[in-house]
């Protein structure tokens, strides 16, 4: 019979495994996949559904705004591929520069839009700003509807956090077992490396 901690490393392990294995082959860089997550929030879900649609090729039918958003951002080589897309409108775009406070012509072209976005985007990046991460992103993004009433909505990109977390405390994990190991020292896993109320 197993004991639990090696049963917890067999998780971990496999789900490293799987982790390495879902990011390795995203070409977006993290800033990148949240100041896209955050623009997407801005889209209707029919949009947000076709837009995945298209990405895919039709090859994964979404219905929910987690799974066209994670589907946009995992088969999308680059931003400019999503921006380019015919989905993501002028209107869109004009208005989340408009949300970020970016002051905008209103007579720019979609192609225009596309660019001031990416050197804004860039700029917060390389002024040294704190670039927003996957794990506190929350954002309120106001989407105007089809009659044209406008609305807040409010969103937490939560699958992205449980990886996250996941991630960091393997790396934790991982590191403290090897460093007692190359220590040469004997490693007892106990419960005093967890909170009190944690289950296996």
């Amino acid at each position: 019979m197993c004991s639990p901690v090696l049963r917890l490393c067999d998780c971990l392990i496999l789900h490293i495994n799987q982790c390495k294995f879902k990011y390795s082959f995203s070409m977006l860089t993290l800033e990148e996949r949240v100041n896209i997550a955050e623009l997407l929030n801005g889209m209707s879900l029919d949009d947000l559904n076709s837009l995945a649609s298209t990405v895919t090729k039709g090859l994964l039918k979404t219905c929910t705004r987690q799974e066209a958003n994670e589907a946009i951002l995992q088969h999308s080589d680059t931003v400019e591929s999503i921006l380019n897309r015919k989905k993501i409108s002028r209107e869109l775009l004009f208005k989340y520069l408009h949300w970020k406070k970016v002051t905008t012509d209103s007579n720019l072209d979609k192609k225009s839009l596309i660019n001031l976005l990416t050197n804004y985007w860039r700029e917060q990046l390389h002024n040294g700003e704190n670039p927003p991460t996957e794990a506190n992103v929350q954002s309120n993004v106001v989407q105007t509807s089809v009659n044209t009433t406008s609305q807040v909505i409010s969103t937490q990109l939560e699958p992205v956090q449980v990886d996250l977390l996941a991630l960091k405390f393997t790396e934790w994990f991982y590191q403290l077992l090897n460093k007692d190991f190359l220590d040469g020292s004997s490693f007892a896993l106990g419960s005093e490396n967890f909170w009190s109320d944690s289950t296996i």
